[in-house]
């Protein structure tokens, strides 16, 4: 025991802190869009690591890429500008895109004709100067547009400009914009960059490349806290908002913060790759687009712009060497056979959830749209597939925020689940819909039944309802049956 305990002091003597502080600059105010660095910094990830760290608040005249560049941050949160002033000369490291997909987009007014891309020729539209909005002007070359043939304004970065109609489009986050938009009921288009295959990265956490060579191993380890940050902001929505309302001044409501966090990780995909993912190959063409567009000169190796991990040093082995020698042979050998076993069991354990994520519905529980037609396949060929459709979800949602709507249907789904017999099964559809696949030996009349629910079951949780039924007649054509029991339904007000 004296032994494994000198080896285990001598492993935490050779992690020395790094006591000077650091600053993590972010693009804009304090707002969900950069939850997981706040859960690092309140959560303590920062100060385990050994960081003294703090997190500055971004406006319309205080840019990371000045910020780092000039040394007033050692990191930075950006989008493709951080690549943009790279391939000019500037020294930045990419080390992690927390967004797999950019929400920066155009918003335009429908009352202007706007409809597509094309359809801007001649109009007001405002965004960033000075090639910071990359993904905007990207899409105007795709589209075959010059900025000389818009009205282009520098941006006001309020959307009041917009709803008071100064400019026909507006650049816009997913994240953001489209949540005030919708609560004014103001008709409007969202054109996309990735719907003209512009599917750029989007909030970059970079550094420079005299810090990370100075101190490699701070870098290391603020990436690591900050992708646990992420990690657990992600899986932890609402302590995660709590943590921005109690420690930072935001003009948003919780309504509208939990749509920003909520969009956000649809952009994040941390069921489908790991937080942070970065693809040198997907990299390489999006500096190829860029190129292409004129904004950046040719590149022709992405990868001194991506972050590489160094190999340990020595300083970081000899503990472990000096434990294997003091630590009898079958000890140790156990010891590594037990290690092994957690971490497969961890595994395990991870890949579980991921299915489940992938199966099930975040905000109800339910099996997904998908998961329900993989089941129809071993299910009773004779039965019913019903559509429940909440009609008053976005008033709901407008009025209490997205958690609000979640919440009804989740006591929805809870209410429908009791009156489920046996391999009867209750599914999440898209939008404000419910599916249930009911065996008619389990249910004969399936109108009347579906119908009884939505009576029964939509005014006490004051929704409004309407549904329709169709005939399972062929379990290979289920996606076939959604759409025509989509068409088919038929919506009952005032119950």
């Amino acid at each position: 025991m004296l032994r494994l305990a000198l080896a285990f002091t001598l492993l935490l003597l050779s992690r020395p802190l790094f006591a000077d502080p650091l600053v993590l600059q972010l693009r804009w105010h304090h707002q969900p869009q950069f939850a997981g660095y706040y859960v690092a910094l309140y959560k303590g990830y920062y100060k385990d690591a050994g960081l003294d760290v703090t997190i500055r608040g971004g406006n319309a005249n205080r840019f990371p890429v000045n910020e780092v560049f000039e040394g007033r941050a050692q990191f930075g949160v950006g989008n493709m500008e951080v690549l943009s002033f790279w391939a000019e000369g500037y020294p930045f490291v990419a080390l992690a895109a927390i967004y797999q997909h950019s929400p920066s987009v155009l918003v335009a007014r429908t009352d202007s004709g706007i409809k597509s891309v094309k359809d801007l020729v001649g109009h007001k539209v405002m965004f960033f100067p000075g090639g910071l909005d990359p993904e905007i002007l990207a899409m105007l070359n795709k589209a075959g547009i010059k900025p000389s043939q818009l009205i282009r304004q520098d941006t006001s970065t309020n959307i009041q400009d917009f709803i008071a109609g100064k400019v026909d489009a507006f650049n816009a986050y997913l994240t953001n914009e489209p949540y005030q938009l919708d609560k004014l009921g103001l008709p409007y288009v969202i054109l996309d960059p990735r719907a003209m295959g512009m599917d750029f990265y989007s909030d970059i956490l970079f550094t420079s490349t005299p810090f990370l060579k100075e101190h490699p191993q701070e870098v290391a380890k603020f990436r690591a806290a900050s992708l646990k940050g992420w990690d657990y902001a992600l899986d932890h929505p609402q302590e995660a908002l709590a943590i921005i309302s109690n420690h930072y001044q935001t003009d948003k409501s919780q309504g509208h913060m939990r749509f920003e966090l909520d969009t956000a990780r649809q952009l994040i995909m941390p069921d489908l790759v790991s937080i942070g993912h970065m693809n040198p190959r997907r990299w390489q063409h999006i500096a190829d687009i860029l190129a292409e567009s004129g904004q950046i000169p040719k590149v022709d190796n992405i990868s001194d712009f991506l972050y590489h991990p160094g190999p340990q040093t020595r300083t970081g082995y000899w503990p472990w060497l000096l434990m294997l020698l003091l630590l009898p042979p079958p000890l140790y050998l156990l010891w590594r056979w037990r290690l092994a076993q957690k971490r497969l069991y961890r595994n395990m354990a991870r890949l579980a959830k991921l299915e489940h994520r992938l199966d099930h519905d975040a905000a109800t529980g339910l099996p997904t749209r998908g998961r329900l037609c993989r089941m129809v396949q071993k299910g009773d060929l004779d039965a019913w597939l019903v559509m429940i459709h909440v009609d008053n979800l976005r008033a709901i949602n407008l009025d209490a925020g997205f958690a609000g709507g979640d919440k009804q249907l989740k006591a929805l789904g809870q209410r429908l689940k009791k009156e489920c017999l046996p391999d009867d099964i209750l599914a999440k559809g898209d939008g404000a819909r419910l599916l249930l696949y009911l065996p008619r030996r389990n249910h004969p009349h399936g109108e009347s039944f579906a119908e009884a629910l939505c009576l029964q079951l939509g005014p006490p949780l004051g929704l409004v309802l309407s549904w329709a039924v169709l005939a399972v007649t062929d379990r290979q054509n289920v996606d076939k049956l959604l759409a025509r029991l989509e068409e088919k339904r038929q919506g009952h007000r005032g119950f």
